[in-house]
């Protein structure tokens, strides 16, 4: 059967061009007056010809077969037809009809969408400021809370830092989900990922977020690299562990050494070994029982260190400073440094996340695959390493920062396992 349909398509097609053919012939006939008259003769003659091949083949075609060949041809000439490409428009994102639209600002827009989101008035292109798919009047961007896209009034708004986005004081208290790896609040227009610990992730954070410890071995392994660059490796093997908030909050509560943040993301989770000596010769008591005097003694100088825990779900820079940081307690505690004061270790630690951080945006300025959202993370991240108002955490990190650019890092670190304090 598909043989003879093919037959037939070629057959009509053959009809049609030898049907050309005679109107082309009968078209350039020299001395020709009436050329209509010649293309109307034409038709005529590609019959006579049908008809002589019909003859010789001894095949005629029915209805039915040529209705059959006819719509196999109109459904092969429909397939090659280019489609009709949909226009839509690039504020309501529905298809431009036959109603009123223009182009502005490189794309095409309903006349009615081209408003200003804050203010909603008309507006111009000269005067016109484009964020993603939203217009606004400049004078109104710069007044605009990015959470609500209402006027601030004067004095009335905070900035989030880095990303220079400003909003309403009352987005603070009126329970915005604000995004736990980038800080930004939520806009109305757009709806956060919740996880199960009820933290929220904006899209661009999702997108690079650690979910497991499968996920986090290959950061993991920069980190390590990033010490040894530095001259710095850690020996061990320590364990890797993405955990939720409530299984860190219940390490928190059993570890000695870890010095509390209001919140905590990560941990280094170190045991040293504690043995009891006897400090007292043996003195015979009634009987045959001796008794002796013993005191705990703690092998400072071999600290194991059982692993390293950090929040699952944060941005890749996030992890991988959290990562620096907790490494560095490891490193201080398997090279010998005891007794430090909170600011100091802290703030070293601080200061190897810091550097990580800064390699990690200097690496990424000339590569492409580093978008401008990750520049801006890693920007904030720094910014918040060198802001922070605690005095442990902050204040630690600006005065061995400050160590370390006049001495280095080498002496530094030499000077406060010496002394037990910053030079």
């Amino acid at each position: 059967m598909l043989h003879y349909v093919l037959f037939v398509i070629l057959f009509v097609s053959a009809i049609n061009c030898l049907g050309r053919r005679k109107c082309n012939e009968a078209y350039n006939l020299k001395g020709s007056k009436n050329r209509d008259t010649d293309c109307a003769i034409a038709p005529s003659l590609a019959k006579q010809e049908s008809k002589r091949w019909n003859a010789v083949v001894g095949w005629h075609c029915d209805d039915e077969d040529e209705k059959l060949a006819r719509a196999l041809q109109e459904s092969l000439d429909a397939e090659l037809l280019p489609q009709r490409t949909l226009i839509k428009c690039a504020g309501c994102k529905t298809e431009i009809g036959r109603g009123n639209f223009e182009k502005f600002m490189g794309d095409i827009w309903h006349s009615e969408c081209i408003r200003c989101r804050a203010c909603n008035q008309l507006i111009f292109e000269t005067e016109a400021f484009k964020d993603k798919d939203r217009l606004y009047h400049k004078s109104c961007y710069d007044r605009m809370c990015h959470v609500c896209f209402k006027i601030i009034s004067a004095n009335r708004h905070g900035i989030i830092p880095v990303w220079n986005k400003k909003y309403c004081y009352s987005h603070e208290t009126d329970g915005t989900p604000r995004c736990c790896g980038c800080g930004q609040l939520e806009p109305i227009d757009v709806e956060y990922v919740q996880l199960p610990d009820d933290r929220n992730l904006c899209f661009e954070c999702l997108h690079s977020s650690t979910m497991n410890n499968i996920e986090c071995q290959p950061l993991y392994m920069d980190i390590q690299e990033f010490f040894e660059g530095l001259e710095m490796g850690v020996e061990q093997q320590i364990p890797l562990l993405l955990v939720e908030r409530d299984a860190l909050n219940e390490a928190v509560k059993r570890e000695k050494n870890h010095h509390h943040d209001s919140l905590t993301i990560g941990m280094c989770l170190c045991e040293a070994h504690v043995i009891r000596t006897v400090v007292s010769k043996p003195r015979t008591e009634k009987g045959r029982r001796i008794s002796i005097i013993t005191v705990p003694y703690q092998l400072e100088q071999h600290w194991h260190v059982t692993a390293i825990l950090v929040l699952y779900g944060l941005p890749r820079l996030f992890t991988g400073s959290i990562l620096a940081h907790e490494l560095m307690h490891a490193w201080l505690r398997l090279n010998g440094y005891k007794g430090l004061e909170p600011e100091v270790e802290e703030g070293i630690c601080q200061v190897m996340a810091h550097k990580w951080l800064e390699s990690e945006l200097l690496a990424g300025s000339g590569s492409s695959s580093f978008s401008k959202f990750e520049r801006k993370l890693a920007e904030f991240h720094i910014r918040l390493i060198e802001k922070n108002p605690s005095r442990v955490y902050g204040g630690g990190f600006r005065a061995t920062k400050a160590a370390v650019n006049r001495y280095g890092l080498r002496r530094t670190l030499e000077h406060i396992k010496r002394a037990g304090d910053l030079p």
